[in-house]
C-alpha cells in the first residue's frame, strides 16, 4: 500500500527506509549512483526538508533483494551499509 505525504509529515519519522529494486549486481558504481538519486528524490520532496529523518540525514536505501526469505538475514547484516546521505 501507499501512504499520503500529509501522513508522513504528521508522523515526522526519525528514519526513512526505502527498498530499491536492483537486478544488475555486477555494476556497483551504477547502483551507488541510483541510490544517491533515490535519496535525493526523497529529501527534495515538497515539505520533507522539515522531517527529522531528512534533517538528520537518516534516509536508508536497501536493495529489495534483501527484504524477504533467507536473504532477509543478509539484509539486516548489511543495514549499516545501506546508502545514506553521508
Amino acid at each position: 500500500g501507499s501512504v499520503s505525504n500529509e501522513w508522513i509529515l504528521r508522523q515526522n519519522p526519525d528514519y526513512f527506509i526505502k527498498m530499491f529494486a536492483w537486478r544488475n549486481q555486477e555494476d556497483a558504481t551504477k547502483l551507488l549512483t541510483m541510490k544517491k538519486q533515490v535519496v535525493a528524490s526523497i529529501a527534495n520532496r515538497p515539505g520533507w526538508s522539515s522531517l527529522q529523518a531528512v534533517k538528520s540525514q537518516r534516509i536508508r536505501v536497501l536493495e529489495s533483494d534483501y527484504s524477504g526469505g533467507p536473504r532477509y538475514i543478509v539484509g539486516l547484516l548489511r543495514w549499516p551499509l545501506g546508502y545514506t546521505q553521508n
